[in-house]
């Protein structure tokens, strides 16, 4: 079986086992205590929107057009291990990483931060007025003066987003409880599994 966690705004050099002096990781050193520790890590993109199209996809983010995944072009490392007789499950509060933007392709079951969000009328707000500026606003003004006064007031409302995560009503303990629910289950089969758990607790 494998087990993916990621975590947004984690830094190495936070880390105790890379050096940081504060006991911040205890759980994280006892891993890489028993396993393998990588002293050199790029990303292929700068923050969560770029850089998970390449964990998830493959390829540089480049390759893919827009924010997320394509709805089906290429493969997913969900997909590919799916095919492979995997059971699959993927975990997140992370706006950015959704059902909305895709990220929902090959897991059996997929909890994203609209399974937390308590405030339906505030999921549905987000929702639309993120399709409505991406898909009919923004290309429908030219560039210039305009233009960049929106993009800077949209862009801000997106930093505060990624910041927030959108008042979802849940954090790591809610996410890693879900998860954890979802692996003890997979263990009682005979198929491996391959769990995704993406934590926002250091972004917040």
């Amino acid at each position: 079986s494998i087990l993916l966690i990621t975590v947004d705004c984690l830094r190495a050099d936070h880390i105790g086992s890379y050096g940081y002096y504060r006991d911040t990781t205890p759980r994280i050193d006892e891993l890489i205590d028993k396993g393998k520790k990588f002293s050199h890590a790029f990303s292929n993109g700068p923050g969560t929107r770029f850089g998970f199209k390449s964990i998830h996809g493959g390829v540089h983010p480049l390759r893919i057009k827009g924010a997320g995944l394509p709805k089906k072009a290429g493969r997913t490392i969900a997909e590919v291990l799916k095919d492979q007789g995997y059971q699959t499950g993927g975990f997140s509060d992370n706006p950015f990483v959704s059902k909305y933007f895709n990220y929902h392709r090959g897991f059996d079951k997929f909890a994203d931060y609209t399974q937390w969000i308590s405030d339906e009328s505030k999921l549905t707000s987000l929702t639309h007025l993120n399709r409505l500026v991406r898909q009919q606003i923004g290309p429908a003004i030219p560039n210039g003066q305009i233009y960049n006064l929106l993009k800077s007031g949209y862009d801000s409302l997106i930093k505060l987003v990624e910041s927030t995560g959108a008042n979802a009503n849940s954090n790591d303990r809610t996410v890693v409880n879900h998860a954890l629910e979802w692996i003890s289950d997979a263990r009682e089969t005979d198929q491996p599994y391959f769990a995704w758990i993406h934590l926002m607790d250091a972004h917040h």
